[in-house]
């Protein structure tokens, strides 16, 4: 647990929640951390043209990270002799809630295997050996 504590906040993402009892370790920031600006431009760009061609206009994903907060959960579970550690992503944007308008918490898939492959490579400085899904 401590070292996926260091890992979030290697990565930028302040921790919120900690519970060794429960195995959970909740971490936030503003957007695009732990992306880079670049990194969610890209994104962003890829989920208009996608979201287009579903043909929903109403659903748009800002351009400016600083309109959300980007919250990761890591839960650590012990399974056969290994410690899992499962990720969980959400978006908040609270600029859309005031307006009343409640936003998808849904993070987007490209942005979830970045940040992903982020938290591990960084786990993995830290001297943990990691075996991962391929992406």
């Amino acid at each position: 647990m401590a070292v996926i504590r260091r890992t979030f906040i290697d990565l930028g993402m302040p921790i919120q929640v900690a519970s060794s009892d429960r195995g959970v370790i909740v971490a936030e920031n503003v957007g695009p951390t732990p992306l880079t600006r670049d990194e969610w431009l890209e994104i962003t760009q890829g989920e208009v043209a996608r979201v287009k061609e579903i043909g929903n206009w109403a659903l748009t994903l800002s351009q400016n990270p600083q309109d959300y907060i980007v919250v990761v959960k890591a839960t650590v579970r012990s399974a056969k002799g290994k410690t899992l550690v499962l990720l969980d992503y959400a978006l908040d944007n609270p600029k859309l809630r005031r307006q009343g308008v409640q936003p998808s918490r849904h993070a987007p898939p490209r942005a979830v295997q970045l940040a992903s492959i982020k938290f591990w490579t960084q786990l993995e400085k830290r001297g943990l050996r990691c075996l991962k899904w391929p992406t």
